[in-house]
């Protein structure tokens, strides 16, 4: 049997994240999508609601978990 083709490392080329404390508004904009993507914000950021939005994709895709934590400034 044929070796199969690795899998993309990008199931959604392009996504953003945005908090909303009454309004939306996007704080990171990114191209690719991995299995330990980590996104660092410029500014700390309060909000009650965050939303994650797929804005382009080569395929249906799924999201298995989106998480947010506190770091100390780098």
């Amino acid at each position: 049997m044929p070796p199969r083709p690795a899998p993309s490392s990008a199931p959604a080329p392009s996504f953003n994240s945005s908090p909303t404390d009454g309004t939306w508004s996007t704080v990171v904009t990114a191209g690719t999508v991995g299995a330990s993507r980590i996104l660092r914000l410029a500014q700390p950021v309060r909000a009650r609601r965050w939303r994650v939005r797929v804005t382009a994709a080569r395929g249906e895709v799924r999201l298995a978990g989106f998480a947010l934590f506190r770091s100390a400034s780098v």
